[in-house]
């Protein structure tokens, strides 16, 4: 069973958040094939528009952003209180005063320190319910 991954969804469609203007006016230009507003194109684009609801589904869950993320923070933090000292294994925290969404979590092994290669690690979560990819 995989679990949700993703700390803001819009049910179809995507969300991306910059403090970059020009990234900002290429994205929303690039949304709409590529057309400025007089469809004279600027560069190959695709139909990235999203719908009236699944806006509003996005606007709900971006509400809730700030508590989902430091939730996830705060699961990491356990997690990773969990696993200190264990020889051949760390994880890929960001650095200091970043901050993640932990939309993913990378664990990096050494397995002759560890133990389990990735792959026998792989099963030995999976036997406990626990969803893990390479």
């Amino acid at each position: 069973m995989s679990g949700p991954t993703k700390v803001a969804v819009a049910g179809e469609g995507g969300l991306v958040a910059t403090r970059d203007a020009d990234l900002a006016r290429r994205l929303r230009t690039a949304r709409d094939y590529g057309n400025p507003g007089d469809y004279d194109t600027l560069f190959p684009g695709l139909n990235a528009r999203m719908s009236e609801l699944h806006a509003a589904v996005g606007l709900n869950w971006l509400a809730g952003l700030p508590e989902r993320v430091v939730h996830r923070g705060t699961l990491v933090a356990e997690f990773a209180a969990g696993t200190v000292g264990l020889p051949g294994l760390r994880l890929a925290l960001p650095e200091e005063g970043d901050v993640s969404t932990f939309k993913d979590l990378t664990l990096v092994l050494d397995a002759g320190a560890f133990g389990l290669t990735a792959r026998q690690l792989a099963h030995a979560l999976g036997a406990e319910g626990i969803d893990s990819r390479r």
